[in-house]
């Protein structure tokens, strides 16, 4: 079984090529911001930081 940092290690670099992928591909330009989104939100979870609408404000 994977430990937790080579699982977050390549679910990073599997949002950083997506990401890399997106820029390159000939997306309609809102389709590319849902998809940057989402991968935004792919990012925060895996980084284990604040989920959006837990109701939390980081100073």
């Amino acid at each position: 079984m994977a430990d937790r940092s080579s699982t977050g290690a390549a679910l990073y670099a599997a949002i950083a090529d997506e990401l890399a992928s997106i820029q390159k591909s000939n997306m309609v330009p809102s389709a590319r911001v849902a998809c940057v989104r989402e991968l935004a939100l792919a990012y925060r979870y895996v980084s284990g930081g604040a989920q959006p609408g837990n109701g939390i404000v980081d100073k």
